[in-house]
């Protein structure tokens, strides 16, 4: 988490609605948080793109290494008798 000089760095150097974009990246503020409506509005008001939040966010979760296939077939399970073999009735 970037420190409150840090914040302030970012500030005098980029628009404002970069830095909260960053912000809600870190905080992991998405548009189904509640506060999202006021921090979309917000970065659009000083610079910021809520658009390219969201597909940085979507590119991120993507973009692990691909899941691995699973078998075709799994092994069934092994049925066992709990009776010894060649018993029955007499």
């Amino acid at each position: 988490m970037p420190t409150a000089e840090q914040i302030a760095a970012e500030v005098r150097r980029r628009p404002i609605g970069a830095v909260i974009a960053d912000i809600c990246r870190d905080l992991g503020i998405l548009p189904s948080h509640p506060l999202w409506p006021d921090v979309a509005r917000a970065m659009l008001e000083y610079g910021g793109s809520p658009a390219r939040l969201v597909s940085d966010l979507i590119d991120r979760a993507f973009s692990g290494p691909p899941p691995t296939a699973a078998p075709a077939v799994l092994p069934g399970p092994t049925l066992r008798s709990e009776a010894p073999d060649g018993t029955g009735p007499p």
